[in-house]
C-alpha cells in the first residue's frame, strides 16, 4: 500500500463536489497550493489516497475513484497542514476545513502504513528525535550523573537555610 511509487497522477478540476466557493482570486487554486499538496502527499510517503483540494484538482497514486480521498477546503488548510500535520490534521478536520471520503479509519490505515513503510517522519518530529535522542553513558558517568542529581549531603540538610528542614517538619 506504501510508497516507492514515484509516479503520481495530477487529475484537473472536476465537477465533482468539493463544497468549493465560486471560482475567484482569492480561492482560485494556485500553482504554489498544487505543488505544496504535492509535496504533503509525498511526506505521506505516497500514500494510495487521493487528496484534493478545494476546487476539485487532485493528486493521486491512482486515477482509480474508489480510492478514499482527503479534500483540503481552502488555503490555510493547506499551509497549516504542510506546518503541523500530525497536529492540524484533527483540527482541520473537526472545523470542517478538510473532509474524508470513505471510511476514516481505512484512510488513516493507508497514511500511516505508507509513512511507516517509507520510514518518514516530519521535520517537527526529526528535531526532536534528534534532541531527545539516547546519549552512550558509561557506568563511572552514570555513578557521577546519579550523586550530582541526588546526593545532596547531610550538610545541605544539616544547616537550617530552608524551612523544611527535619526539625520544622516535625515540631
Amino acid at each position: 500500500m506504501g510508497g516507492n511509487n514515484d509516479e503520481l497522477f495530477s487529475i484537473p478540476a472536476s465537477p465533482r463536489d468539493h463544497r468549493g466557493a465560486a471560482s475567484t482570486s482569492r480561492n482560485t487554486v494556485r500553482a504554489l497550493d498544487r505543488w505544496m499538496a504535492k509535496a504533503i502527499f509525498r511526506a505521506l510517503g505516497n500514500p494510495l489516497i487521493r487528496l484534493a483540494l478545494w476546487d476539485g484538482w487532485e493528486v493521486s497514486r491512482s486515477p482509480d475513484d474508489a480510492v478514499p480521498a482527503v479534500t483540503i477546503r481552502d488555503r490555510g488548510a493547506l499551509y497549516k497542514l504542510a506546518l503541523e500535520p500530525e497536529f492540524q490534521f484533527g483540527e482541520l478536520l473537526t472545523q470542517d476545513r478538510i473532509s474524508i471520503s470513505g471510511d476514516l479509519p481505512g484512510f488513516l490505515e493507508r497514511v500511516y502504513r505508507a509513512k511507516a513503510e517509507a520510514g518518514l517522519m516530519h521535520l517537527p518530529q526529526r528535531l526532536l528525535a534528534w534532541l531527545y535522542k539516547p546519549r552512550s553513558n558509561a557506568l563511572a558517568k552514570s555513578r557521577e550523573n546519579i550523586h550530582q542529581h541526588y546526593d545532596i549531603g547531610n550538610d545541605f540538610y544539616g544547616n537550617n537555610r530552608i524551612p523544611w528542614t527535619r526539625e520544622y517538619l516535625y515540631r
